[in-house]
């Protein structure tokens, strides 16, 4: 569901793109599950809400304040020595369209 997806899902996203009639409960469970085995990641979208993607390989996210558009940055991964595992950037900015289109309303 995640690979087909090619983005980063919400809990309610992902419960609609499941054939099954299976409980919006039952999605977050097993995306939470998955996120402890590092088969997903979560990152925290504008609102507040978790936005699960894949965790197949490094890399970084930038999440717009203003929209929520959210987009991967390939940017290498960093390795903190303090950490044990490839540390997760966030950042949160306003997107190109966003900045452009309060250019314009000014």
């Amino acid at each position: 569901m995640l690979a087909a997806s090619g983005t980063h899902l919400s809990v309610s996203n992902a419960h609609r793109r499941i054939p099954t009639a299976a409980d919006p409960s039952t999605v977050s469970r097993a995306l939470t599950r998955m996120t402890f085995a590092s088969i997903v990641h979560a990152i925290t979208d504008h609102a507040g809400r978790p936005m699960y993607g894949l965790a197949d390989r490094p890399h970084q996210h930038s999440v717009c304040g203003d929209c929520g558009h959210l987009s991967e940055i390939s940017a290498p991964a960093a390795r903190v020595p303090e950490l044990s595992e490839v540390a997760t950037a966030v950042f949160y900015s306003t997107c190109d369209n966003c900045a452009f289109g309060a250019a314009d309303r000014i």
